[in-house]
């Protein structure tokens, strides 16, 4: 049976079915800050390679890269064989994803979205606002390494 959505909903938050995960090949991300309000691919699923604003994409999964420090404390949650990342939860935050809006008429940019990355893989889901650009501030703790894939409609 057919849903019915608002228009205000189509173009804000798209269907889950529709999105596909581009990797974001400036990275792994080490340790350290980062302003981040492009990305770049060599090529994805109908996605021709180049470069690629910040403010287009819906949200993104931060995926843990490489081996994990040691002491990084691991509290072990739920488990399933077919599905990864399991329920575990670290601790110490591994990375900080922050997403920032652009306020044409004040000329700054505000914090709409903060999310501390505990898991070896998080997904994070963000509103696009209509006239107004997109930037992500990404802190990555000492000891990790991170990848960005965004969430895009093509």
């Amino acid at each position: 049976m057919p849903v019915t959505t608002s228009v205000v909903e189509a173009l804000t938050a798209p269907p889950f079915a529709s999105l596909i995960l581009v990797l974001d090949q400036s990275g792994p991300y080490s340790t350290g800050d980062y302003t981040l309000d492009t990305f770049n691919t060599s090529g994805a699923f109908l996605l021709p390679a180049g470069t690629y604003g910040i403010g287009g994409t819906y949200g993104a999964i931060v995926a843990a890269r490489g081996l994990f420090p040691p002491g990084a404390g691991v509290s072990f949650g739920w488990q399933d064989e077919q599905t990864f990342p399991f329920g575990d939860v670290y601790a110490r935050r591994i990375a900080q994803l922050v997403l920032q809006h652009f306020l044409p008429i004040a000329g700054k940019w505000v914090t709409t979205q903060l999310q501390d990355i505990k898991t070896l893989e998080e997904t994070v889901f963000w509103p696009v606002l209509v006239l107004s650009g997109a930037r992500v501030g990404l802190h990555v703790e000492p000891g990790w390494s991170v990848d960005l894939y965004y969430f895009c409609v093509l």
